[in-house]
C-alpha cells in the first residue's frame, strides 16, 4: 500500500513550491516537505531513512558524473534508489548497495520504491570483486601517480591528514596538495567520495 511508504523531501529547491501546491489538493499526507538543515546534521537526518533516492533526467551528459549525495547516501549506510544510468550506477551495482530504475521513468522507479519497502535489495554475488577491479581501473584511467595512490589507499584506511604525513614522512601541506590532485583526478569534491570509489 502507497500509504504505507513516507516520502521526505529535504531542503529547498526552485521546484519545491510547485511540488507542494501539487501535493496539498491530491491529499498525499504520506509526503513531507522539510526545511533545509546544516551540513553538519545531515548525517542524522539520512540516518533518519529507510533508504536514500538519487535522481537525475536521462541526459547523456549525466552518464558521467558521480553525485555527491549518493555517496552521501552510501557513507551512512542507507540503500540507494538510483535513477540515474551511467559510471555511478557502475559503483551502486558494483557495492550491491540499491536498486536501479530507468531515468524517466516513473512506473519502474515506483516499482523500485515497492521493492525496497519490501526489503528486496540488488546484491550481485561477484560484488567485491567487481568493485575493486572497478575502483583499480579507474585509478589506471584517471591516471594518479604511485604517491597519489599510497595517499588514497591510506585514507581508505581511515588515517587522517596529520597520520598520512608521519606515516609517509611527509609534511601536512604536502600530504593536502597530494589530496587535492586525487579529487580532482578523480571527479570527485570530498574525502568521503574519493574514499568511496577506491572501496
Amino acid at each position: 500500500r502507497a500509504s504505507v511508504v513516507q516520502f521526505l523531501f529535504l531542503g529547498d529547491g526552485k521546484e519545491k513550491p510547485s511540488l507542494q501546491r501539487m501535493a496539498e489538493p491530491l491529499g498525499l499526507n504520506y509526503v513531507l516537505f522539510l526545511p533545509p538543515v546544516a551540513k553538519s546534521e545531515m548525517a542524522a537526518a539520512l540516518a533518519g531513512a529507510d533508504a536514500c533516492l538519487a535522481i537525475l533526467k536521462p541526459i547523456d551528459e549525466y552518464k558521467t558524473t558521480y553525485p555527491n549525495k549518493v555517496f552521501d547516501y552510501m557513507a551512512a549506510g542507507r540503500p540507494v534508489l538510483l535513477a540515474i544510468d551511467g559510471v555511478i550506477r557502475e559503483v551502486v551495482d558494483a557495492a550491491g548497495c540499491g536498486i536501479y530504475s530507468k531515468p524517466g521513468d516513473p512506473p519502474e522507479l515506483a516499482e523500485a520504491i515497492r521493492s525496497a519497502h519490501a526489503g528486496k535489495m540488488t546484491l550481485s554475488p561477484e560484488a567485491a570483486q567487481a568493485l575493486v577491479d572497478a575502483r583499480a581501473k579507474a585509478r589506471e584511467i584517471q591516471g594518479l601517480t604511485e604517491r597519489e595512490d599510497e595517499v588514497l589507499r591510506l585514507m581508505v584506511d581511515g588515517l587522517n591528514n596529520a597520520q598520512i604525513a608521519d606515516r609517509l614522512v611527509v609534511s601536512l601541506s604536502t600530504v593536502k596538495y597530494h589530496i587535492s590532485n586525487i579529487l580532482m583526478k578523480l571527479g570527485v569534491e570530498n574525502r568521503v567520495a574519493a574514499v568511496t570509489l577506491a572501496l
